[in-house]
């Protein structure tokens, strides 16, 4: 499954700033697999290797949301990044799988940069492009084709088991004492259902504090299918939005809130999202659409300003 515009403008260019102008470690690999008799060599970081998270870690985690949404996962196994510098001809690395002794798990790349280089996945290419990510099952072989335009190749791996679609799970963020979510964990519901066999939020919490030494109070129920106040499935949506880490607990309107973006903007309680003074911006024409123009907020000035930058 291939999935374009994944994340927004802004927090794109946020990540790309760090990667590939900031204070970012990128570390030699002679060639891409120890096994790899082609002997390609590339830069690479790992943002997550045997439950150890890298310094760089916060600078995806609004990345790993949306994944974690958009493909129900229960664990990263593995993420890291991978930078290809440019060759004079087209080169492809070794067909491989990411963890070959392990079954059900599934894989997703993410492009950072638009090149002339590709991804084959099975017997399919999946051509870079900026902001696109693909999904695809982890025991399917694949392998990178460099690029011969641009300087740098820049791609991020994911490597992640999903929940069993049969078992039904329930999502709880855990509350700092400051209101700020900063963990979100999932429960079977069988793990909630009081003595009728009813689920019930307060079992998931008291369960919770059993187990994780934290107070059933500061345990509040989510749902990963609740953005905006719309329920993803047509269903009734809970508190707003599912939680993410840095998100703030709102009591009084039983809102799950995003950090706020602009100083100037305000809380919007019926779709349990930030406004900007002004409101949204204007619709864009399909010529605008067609030559990837979008509208900015501009804080100094108060308004927005229509760019394709």
């Amino acid at each position: 499954m291939i999935v374009d515009n994944f994340i927004n403008k802004k927090e794109l260019n946020k990540i790309k700033k760090e990667m590939l102008h900031g204070d970012f470690n990128w570390f030699y690999c002679q060639k891409s697999l120890d096994y790899d008799k082609k002997t390609q060599p590339m830069f690479e970081h790992s943002f997550l290797r045997n439950d150890m998270k890298s310094y760089k870690f916060n600078m995806v985690e609004n990345l790993l949301e949306k994944i974690i949404k958009k493909r129900n996962v229960k664990k990263f196994l593995r993420i890291k990044s991978n930078l290809y510098l440019k060759n004079s001809k087209k080169k492809s690395h070794t067909p491989h799988t990411d963890f070959p002794n392990l079954k059900d798990y599934e894989t997703a790349i993410f492009y950072l940069t638009n090149t002339n280089g590709s991804t084959t996945i099975g017997d399919k290419k999946v051509n870079d492009k900026e902001n696109r990510i693909v999904f695809f099952n982890g025991n399917v072989n694949h392998y990178a084709n460099t690029q011969t335009d641009k300087t740098e190749r820049v791609v991020i791996n994911i490597n992640y088991e999903k929940y069993n679609k049969n078992i039904i799970m329930a999502h709880f963020a855990k509350l700092g004492s400051n209101g700020k979510v900063i963990q979100v964990l999932t429960l079977n519901n069988g793990d909630m259902l009081n003595a009728d066999g009813i689920e019930d939020e307060t079992v998931g919490q008291q369960y919770l504090e059993r187990n994780n030494n934290w107070s059933a109070e500061m345990w509040i129920q989510t749902s990963y299918n609740t953005f905006a106040n719309q329920h993803r499935n047509g269903g009734t949506p809970l508190r707003g939005n599912y939680a993410g880490i840095g998100y703030t607990w709102d009591e009084d309107n039983q809102i799950f809130w995003s950090k706020k973006p602009y100083a100037s903007w305000v809380k919007h309680i019926e779709t349990a999202s930030w406004k900007s003074p002004i409101g949204d911006p204007p619709e864009l024409t399909q010529e605008q659409k067609n030559d990837n123009f979008h509208y900015q907020w501009n804080e100094e000035n108060q308004n927005w300003n229509l760019t394709n930058t």
